[in-house]
């Protein structure tokens, strides 16, 4: 993956299963690795990269647990919008 160092990839190389998310793993770096690795995810998320990087986005913007702050009405709907979209993606046709 281009976002990750040599010495990143020897660091998880060593790594078992659970230790892999035992570290920090942000939302915003889970969205890199797909746009970076398309390729391998276009099938999953209706070959559209855009409505995918969109989604990833509006739904981590609204991360409260996150970012610690107040959500409104509109962007929590926004966001469930998102993620139910990215969810069913997933569950359809991962």
């Amino acid at each position: 993956m281009a976002m990750v160092n040599s010495s990143q990839i020897q660091k998880a190389t060593d790594l078992v299963y659970q230790q892999v998310f035992d570290g920090e793993l942000y939302f915003s770096d889970l969205r890199r690795a797909v746009e970076n690795n398309w390729s391998l995810f276009h099938n999953v998320f209706s070959d559209d990269l855009n409505r995918f990087s969109e989604s990833m986005k509006v739904a981590n913007k609204a991360r409260a647990d996150a970012h610690a702050k107040p959500i409104e009405r509109e962007e929590f709907e926004s966001a469930m919008s998102a993620i139910n979209w990215l969810a069913a993606s997933v569950r359809e046709n991962a």
